[in-house]
């Protein structure tokens, strides 16, 4: 099986590099020819992620693209399975958050002042994202 990626329908799109991505001629329709409107980067999971800066809609692009053999099928398993990563993946800024609100909880604490049950509860949820980000840190 063949990988599409950002590189790869670019080429075939007699696209150019441009910065961290890919700019090409949009496959919808005609565009103006010095122009490459449609921007294509890699997504995550394998799926590439594009968008056309002469307003087409993504799903005519990713259809033409299908149609080209240029965009890539995706078993239910494996939409499941991505699925299932996108919505366990902590982001960087929810860690940031955690870390944050834990150290003002802990200064609060150790000044005596009163956690209020609210506070409490976001608590355990901020420990509950640093404990699954050590964990995914850890595989």
């Amino acid at each position: 099986m063949t990988v599409i990626d950002a590189a790869t329908i670019s080429e075939s799109l007699g696209g150019k590099r441009s910065g961290k991505g890919w700019r090409a001629p949009c496959p919808v329709r005609e565009h103006n020819s010095d122009k490459r409107p449609l921007a294509i980067t890699d997504g995550d999971y394998g799926t590439p992620l594009v968008y056309c800066h002469a307003g087409c809609d993504f799903i005519d692009i990713s259809r033409e693209l299908r149609s080209r053999g240029l965009w890539p099928e995706m078993s239910h398993e494996q939409a499941n399975t991505y699925r299932h990563k996108r919505k366990t993946r902590i982001s960087q800024a929810q860690i940031q958050y955690s870390r944050t609100f834990v150290a003002i909880v802990a200064a609060d604490a150790e000044a005596g002042r009163y956690i209020s049950p609210e506070s409490k509860r976001i608590l355990k949820k901020c420990c509950k994202v640093l404990r699954e980000a050590a964990h995914a840190a850890n595989r």
